[in-house]
């Protein structure tokens, strides 16, 4: 950032017993405004930059898929991962609908991204079996009288927000990112991991799934 200079006072002429002058009181704090307007970009802030262009984790999805699962599409829960969600088909809609806005990450001019990170953790035994994670728009909601809401159909993933993981090892953590892709429009969104087949026997695999912005 330049020199700071005064140009409507100087704060340095208020010495103890000396005549005050009101343009040496008033005029440094009308010079540090004008400054502060003027210098406050990504050049002269040091990481500003870096604050937007960061990743910033938005949404987090977990699922277990053990040797009972089948070459199918998986909802991946908001929360954590215990015996009651393990394999969330036909999940509920609190637990695993969010809501995504645009506008909601506006940054002047700058164009928000998203990015969808996925790890796999199998336990001994390897799957032997292709993990893919995207974003996917909810088309229509269910559940019966009663009962709580669910997703009841899905439509077309998000374009580029693809993951896969293929034939993750055994007893290691393996992770892939999708990349930057284009934010959708505002509306209900889940999380799916796809399986192209029945992972080994005695595999179970954890999946996490973190869906991160960033602006550009």
């Amino acid at each position: 950032m330049p020199a700071f200079a005064y140009t409507n006072g100087n704060i340095a002429n208020l010495t103890a017993g000396d005549p005050a002058s009101m343009t040496d009181i008033q005029g440094p704090f009308t010079d540090l405004e004008t400054a502060l307007n003027g210098q406050l970009d990504e050049i002269n802030v040091p990481n500003l930059s870096a604050a937007f262009t960061t990743y910033k984790r938005i949404q987090r999805g977990v699922a277990q898929i053990s040797s009972a699962a089948t070459a199918n599409s998986y909802g991946l829960w908001l929360g954590s991962i215990d015996a009651a969600n393990r394999l969330t088909i036909g999940m509920s809609a609190g637990g695993g609908v969010f809501y995504l806005n645009p506008s909601f990450y506006n940054a002047n001019s700058r164009v928000t991204k998203l990015n969808l990170r996925l790890t796999a953790i199998p336990n001994a035994v390897a799957p032997a079996i292709t993990f893919t994670a995207g974003l996917y728009p909810v088309s229509t909601y269910g559940g019966a009288s009663g009962a709580g809401p669910t997703i009841a159909s899905v439509g077309t993933i998000v374009s580029g927000s693809s993951t896969p993981i293929a034939s993750p090892s055994a007893a290691a953590l393996t992770t892939a990112t999708s990349g930057d892709f284009n934010f959708p429009a505002a509306g209900g969104y889940t999380l799916i991991v796809i399986t192209n087949g029945t992972p080994a026997a005695g595999s179970l695999t954890e999946l996490n799934a973190y869906l991160e912005m960033r602006q550009v």
